[in-house]
């Protein structure tokens, strides 16, 4: 079941994420991520990909693994099906690490349909937006390329 819900504001789109732990929240930012690339159902988990992410705290965190999931769209033409976080790492002083495995398979113009076109863009923390709900008080929110419609924010609750 997934527990992250779509959001919609003038120029925006965002993720209303939960989860019972901290690897479970950042499976279902994920999840929504790729609800708002692509409406597919039908992406297979034929090709899987490392992935390690840090950042020097939680928000850093969220921001590199959502950044980390376009890269790999971006780069390898790579449609997520599924998430699998091995460990997410907090050190005593609060910089983090993630390790996951990415499934999917390679965008097939044939078959899949991308909702933004290109899917550049980096995340960052904007912190403008003072009505958002906030992870350990920081907003996260993606600033994306001319060539994208609008933001793309996210909304986490954990």
């Amino acid at each position: 079941m997934n527990c992250f819900q779509l959001l919609e504001h003038t120029a925006d789109m965002g993720i209303a994420a939960e989860g019972e732990t901290l690897v479970a929240l950042f499976v279902q930012a994920a999840l929504g991520l790729r609800q708002i690339l692509t409406a597919c159902t039908d992406i297979e988990p034929k090709t899987e990909f490392p992935v390690e992410v840090q950042g020097a705290d939680r928000e850093e965190l969220m921001i590199n693994w959502l950044s980390e999931l376009l890269f790999l769209l971006e780069s390898r033409r790579l449609l997520p099906a599924a998430f699998e976080i091995d460990t997410i790492e907090i050190d005593s002083f609060g910089d983090c690490r993630l390790r996951a495995r990415v499934f999917g398979e390679t965008f097939d113009p044939d078959r899949h349909y991308l909702e933004t076109g290109d899917q550049g863009g980096h995340l960052s923390p904007d912190r403008g937006r003072a009505d958002r709900r906030r992870l350990a008080g920081a907003d996260l929110c993606r600033s994306l390329n001319p060539d994208l419609p609008g933001d793309f924010c996210t909304e986490i609750r954990g």
